[in-house]
């Protein structure tokens, strides 16, 4: 493909021009098809306990992600059909492995032949990884946010649960970012303990850190899973944010190897009447999901008496966290109680 770009490159004809540009705008949109395809056979011939078909799975949702994003203008054009021939190259070879494991499944031989090219195969995927970051891509501005809401504590235990929910699905997008969300979650958790034991007025700068970058690996993650510029968020995003993430979590455990053990105090076991918490960030104000928020309210309100739960069910990044805050913040009472929620 690289080939046949630079020869057609040089022609100084209208026409070809036309057809390069027609063979950039059409290319992702058939590799992406015959990836989707590629991966429904697979869910159909070979079952997810199959060794080897978990890393086959994120390799097609990593480059399913490339080539969904391919014609966006944060890829370097002059670079872009050499990302096409290497695209191509790594589909076909994910499409061999496909095409082997069905086989040696289905007549039970061994798979240990395909199970070690698709760690090799792996590999050439981290190369690619590295060169997206590199070589192919436009870096984005960098990338922050701010807490907005106004309760801490709640907010961190609806992501450490959305967080552990992730763990547990098996969709092919999570896969893929697993083990990254297994760090945020496990990092999280980590500084949420910290503050446990910690007097409610010490650190603020620091729980106001901790918000913000909770809040920032949150929106990258669900970025990524509903592939909302998923590839920018995971060449760049993402590392950056768990490189704050682990940088944060050192800077807690150094203060808590400075603590004395009998100076902490377990704000969480207190006996004493809940101090009112606020927001470090305050002063924001969340949009959005009023009629949604005005039903939950009613059903929560004025429905049945045995009935004291309401599950909110939907895709990440949907606005679940959101719509829970809007209807906690309207009335307190409806949420957990604040004693089993502890300062993060």
């Amino acid at each position: 493909m690289q080939i046949c770009y630079t020869n057609l490159k040089a022609s100084p004809s209208v026409e070809v021009r036309r057809f390069i540009k027609k063979l950039f705008e059409f290319s992702p949109k058939v590799l992406r098809e015959y990836l989707i395809h590629l991966q429904e056979h697979m869910v159909t011939v070979i079952t997810p306990s199959t060794l080897g078909a978990q890393n086959i799975h994120v390799m097609i949702e990593f480059l399913l992600v490339i080539v969904t994003d391919m014609p966006k203008y944060f890829i370097h054009h002059s670079k872009l059909f050499d990302l096409l021939a290497r695209v191509g190259v790594l589909i076909r070879k994910v499409s061999t492995l496909v095409h082997d494991l069905k086989e040696k499944s289905r007549n039970k031989e061994s798979t240990n032949g395909t199970i070690r090219a698709a760690l090799n195969l792996l590999k050439n995927i981290e190369l690619l990884k590295e060169d997206l970051k590199y070589v192919y891509l436009k870096a984005p501005d960098s990338y922050q946010c701010c807490f907005p809401m106004n309760d801490g504590p709640l907010f961190m235990h609806l992501l450490l649960i959305n967080l552990n929910g992730l763990l547990e699905a098996n969709a092919y997008s999570i896969a893929l970012i697993k083990d990254d969300i297994r760090l945020v979650k496990e990092a999280l958790e980590f500084i949420r303990s910290f503050f446990e034991n910690v007097e409610q007025g010490l650190y603020k700068d620091l729980r106001s850190r901790v918000l913000d970058l909770a809040y920032e690996a949150k929106d990258v993650i669900d970025s990524i899973i509903v592939r909302d510029n998923d590839l920018l968020h995971l060449i760049f995003s993402l590392p950056i944010t768990i490189k704050k993430i682990k940088h944060i979590k050192e800077e807690v455990s150094n203060i808590s190897v400075k603590i004395p053990n009998n100076s902490s105090l377990t704000v969480v076991n207190s006996t004493k009447k809940p101090v009112e918490r606020k927001s470090l960030t305050t002063g924001k104000i969340i949009v959005g999901f009023k009629e949604e928020t005005n039903w939950l309210i009613s059903k929560l309100t004025s429905g049945p008496k045995n009935v004291d739960v309401i599950s909110i069910i939907g895709m990440p990044g949907s606005g679940k966290t959101i719509l829970t805050y809007k209807v906690y913040c309207h009335d307190p009472s409806l949420g957990p109680s604040r004693d089993e929620h502890p300062e993060p």
